[in-house]
């Protein structure tokens, strides 16, 4: 597995000062990782390339694939600090 530090922030992160202004919160701030919207992205775009890939209905394959490239596209972003 790849560290990547990034990864697990948030995708929208609510600054400190929202937050207090908020009152008390009944949700979750920090909604969805980076990464987990970067795979959402990329299996996105494996199902709309359906044909393209072979008609695959291997799910695993799909979801092993699109996380594949979520951790890509975050190590490449980490480079460009």
């Amino acid at each position: 597995m790849i560290n990547l530090e990034n990864s697990e922030n948030p995708t929208y992160p609510i600054s400190g000062s929202l937050l207090d202004k908020c009152g008390e919160v009944n949700f979750n701030p920090l909604g969805i990782t980076k990464r987990e919207y970067f795979a959402g992205l990329a299996m996105q775009g494996l199902l709309g390339n359906h044909e393209q890939i072979g008609g695959t209905t291997n799910f695993e394959w799909l979801a092993t694939h699109a996380v594949g490239y979520a951790d890509e596209l975050l190590k490449e972003l980490s480079k460009t600090k």
